[in-house]
């Protein structure tokens, strides 16, 4: 059987298995709407009664990119439940294809990719803010669509795929406010490659035309929420104190992902970890083999997009929250992969 055949045929069985476990009894559970969920509702409506924003002081302070979305769903299927969380299940169904699509090309095996993405895909840490109307499967979406084309380029070396990089890393820096600094993975692999001058200022500047509007609104306007949440530029606090945060947002986060959620995090599942017992061996042994073997660029790609998944956790107050850290799971499935087949 045709190897394009085959990888086409796991790519739906990927898009049929996350349909099916993101959308049952969609949206009645979580039941009933958090908080923010109402608010974000809220704030989608105000768009509509206003001219273009990239940037709302509502809801403590957001990027409209993702609440124009939610605009576009209340518009199409009415102001329900189902529309208001329907973007969010939409962007996680599609991140799981092009999780398994990087996967595949990471390790060429289809079968095996399809094995790793059905892992994430029943992750209970993904299918909570896949059935949430949270920007966090967005800033997903976007960031794995932009991983997918890089690998492309250094494949087939387009630079059309190049400007698609751009865009896609512009838009997460658009989104939730971790993928401000999102971009951080696509340049460095562009610069371990060796990739030329030209076309790295090609991405950056495809990058930078897209993020202007909100990057020129925040010139003149405060950053709520990154002034809110981020202890390290609080001048109020003095350094002894900001080591300390730090050193406890380590500590916290690293027991969040292998030992006991944070009491304080109100998406946890009855205080679990983010990651299963069995899974977390996998994981410590594939994180060992990339520390060990950063020559490999893959192992650089995932360590990088890894500890840059993981920075606002570190630097926001009450940071061991896994919303905060959504975008490190694609680097945790390809460290499982990775110990699993040593």
């Amino acid at each position: 059987m045709p190897f394009k055949f085959i990888k086409k045929i796991f790519s739906i069985a990927i898009l049929i298995l996350s349909f099916g476990v993101i959308l049952y009894k969609f949206p009645q559970l979580p039941r009933p709407l958090y908080f923010d969920e109402v608010e974000s509702a809220k704030l989608a409506l105000l768009l509509d009664k206003s001219p273009y924003v990239p940037y709302s002081p509502l809801m403590t302070g957001h990027a409209t990119l993702f609440f124009y979305i939610i605009l576009l769903s209340f518009k199409l299927f009415g102001i329900s439940r189902f529309a208001l969380r329907l973007p969010s299940a939409l962007f996680a169904i599609l991140s799981c294809l092009f999780l398994f699509l990087i996967i595949q090309k990471v390790f060429k095996n289809p079968l095996f990719s399809l094995f790793l993405a059905m892992i994430c895909v029943t992750l209970q840490w993904f299918i909570t803010f896949a059935r949430i109307s949270f920007e966090a499967s967005f800033l997903l979406f976007l960031e794995l669509i932009a991983i997918y084309f890089l690998l492309l380029f250094l494949e087939k070396k387009y630079i059309f795929l190049l400007i698609i990089v751009g865009i896609f890393t512009g838009l997460a820096y658009n989104s939730y406010p971790p993928g401000r600094i999102f971009f951080i993975v696509p340049l460095i692999a562009l610069l371990i490659n060796k990739v030329d001058k030209r076309s790295i200022i090609i991405c950056v500047g495809t990058f930078l035309l897209i993020i202007l509007p909100l990057q020129t609104y925040l010139l003149f306007h405060p950053d709520i929420r990154i002034k809110q949440q981020f202890f390290i530029v609080d001048s109020r606090i003095p350094s002894e104190k900001k080591e300390k945060i730090l050193m406890d947002n380590i500590a916290k986060t690293g027991l969040m992902l292998i030992v006991k959620g944070n009491a304080d995090d109100q998406f946890v599942y009855n205080k679990q970890a983010a990651i299963s017992p069995i899974l977390t061996l996998f994981l410590l042994i594939g994180f060992l083999i990339c520390l060990l073997n950063m020559n490999n660029f893959y192992n650089a790609l995932f360590l990088v997009y890894f500890f840059v998944a993981f920075l606002p956790s570190l630097f926001t107050y009450s940071g061991a929250i896994m919303l905060r850290t959504y975008t490190a799971i694609p680097s945790l499935i390809y460290f499982i992969g990775l110990a699993i087949l040593c």
